[in-house]
């Protein structure tokens, strides 16, 4: 299960950047705006990441 999320989150990084680079373009940001705003976005993906490991954890260890 772990594998398939850390999959799931290369896979949205990747899309991320890419997503970033073309909303730098359109609306006229400059890269270095543009990987500010995901670098911002990655660490935010990366809390709620570590949040969800711990709870689903927490929740093995209840027996759920």
């Amino acid at each position: 299960m772990k594998d398939h999320v850390a999959d799931g989150l290369a896979v949205t990084a990747k899309s991320s950047l890419s997503a970033a680079v073309v909303g730098a373009t359109i609306f006229g940001y400059t890269l270095q705006e543009a990987t500010a705003i995901l670098g911002g976005v990655f660490i935010l993906l990366q809390i709620v990441h570590f949040v969800w490991l711990r709870v689903s954890e927490w929740r093995a260890k209840r027996g759920e």
